[in-house]
């Protein structure tokens, strides 16, 4: 590029010079023309970056509000920024495997769970039934959201939460921090019970949104993966739509800060949003439609043990079929002479009637 520019230059000093010279003189080549037009170009670009430059240098850094924060909040915004640039988002593979695409076939929604880490201060029963037991905590599914289908859904109902208890739902990326609500941080998106607001990446004031919701509530998310669209529902009612242009691998987060109990259906049951339940917006049928490979062990009807096709079971093959290993003990017996029997001995109870004479038996006349 050092070697480019005198050359440009020369070019646009021979350029701006031609009105000087007569008219004969006045003609540019093809070459002449590409590189003034060029160099135009790389003008125009450095003008605005310099320009760029000198606003941005007058205009102050965004302030944030950190009134009314707590010494807790603080250092959780504190390391939230250090995991983000430790841990960018998106940094680690999150599409779905061959495996576990294979998964979701056998089990269907039921390949969906939440997962904690062994230092989080809560519970998972049922794969679904999240109980949190204090601070602040959040929680993701083991599985990205699919983009195969035009919209899906999950809803989550505020089972047991008193009301010092701060709840939010929504979506986000991984990697991402295990005590962070969605919509704090980068690539995330939630809706908080205390404010009613929206959040996008923001972990300050967001914006509004709705109303709050509390026990009872039955709060849902919904993505359109064409459009990266994200919407909310309020016990069966929309809300409305959060942000839009969100195209990458986004996981269910729900998040807490206190003691609360959330049960979340993906599908597994009927919504209260009754649009979903006609569209059928669940992250995968509730029924697999894969059977399992199977079982090893069995005796009968089993695959992997069938000898011969047909209708029989391994108990009914005959002992033919079976291969018997050679003995080996006439090889290790000793030879013995051949006897030859000309006639077999004469019964002592066929032919005559009269006993034959044995030792000791004599007649009482002699």
């Amino acid at each position: 590029m050092l070697q480019i520019k005198p050359i440009v230059f020369l070019f646009l000093l021979r350029a701006s010079a031609l009105p000087f010279y007569p008219d004969e003189q006045k003609h540019l080549s093809a070459l002449d023309y590409f590189l003034l037009t060029f160099f135009t170009l790389f003008v125009f670009y450095a003008v605005v970056r310099i320009t760029w430059a000198v606003i941005c240098c007058f205009v102050p850094e965004p302030s944030f509000n950190f009134d009314g924060w707590t010494e807790e909040e603080t250092q959780s915004y504190d390391l939230a920024r250090a995991f983000e640039a430790a841990h960018p988002p998106n940094s680690i593979p999150t599409d779905i495997t061959p495996d576990q695409r294979q998964l979701i076939q056998e089990k269907g929604v039921y390949a969906w769970s939440f997962i904690s880490d062994m230092d989080q201060n809560v519970m998972i029963n049922d794969r679904t039934e999240v109980t949190f037991l204090g601070g602040e905590v959040c929680v993701q599914t083991n599985l990205p959201i699919s983009k195969q289908q035009p919209i899906y859904y999950f809803e989550v109902k505020m089972f047991e939460k008193p009301a010092g208890t701060k709840v939010g739902l929504g979506v986000a990326t991984k990697p991402y921090p295990s005590w962070r609500f969605p919509g704090f941080n980068k690539t995330s998106i939630g809706y908080i019970s205390s404010t009613g607001r929206k959040h996008f990446n923001d972990p300050f004031d967001g914006f509004e949104f709705g109303s709050t919701y509390s026990e009872g509530d039955v709060i849902g998310c919904g993505y359109r993966p064409r459009s990266g669209t994200i919407f909310f529902t309020k016990n069966g009612v929309k809300v409305g739509d959060a942000f839009s242009g969100l195209k990458c691998n986004l996981f269910p987060t729900i998040a807490a800060y206190g003691p609360c109990s959330l049960h979340v259906n993906l599908g597994q049951m009927g919504f209260v949003f009754i649009e979903a339940n006609v569209g059928k917006w669940g992250l995968a049928p509730c029924e697999g439609s894969l059977l399992p490979p199977p079982a090893y062990g069995l005796d009968q009807d089993t695959i992997l043990l069938e000898i011969s096709p047909g209708p029989q079971s391994t108990s009914q093959v005959s002992a033919a079929n079976v291969q018997k290993p050679p003995s080996y003990i006439g090889m290790l017996a000793p030879r013995l002479p051949s006897i030859t029997v000309s006639s077999p001995p004469p019964s002592y109870l066929e032919g005559s009637s009269e006993r034959a004479p044995l030792l000791g038996d004599y007649d009482s006349d002699e």
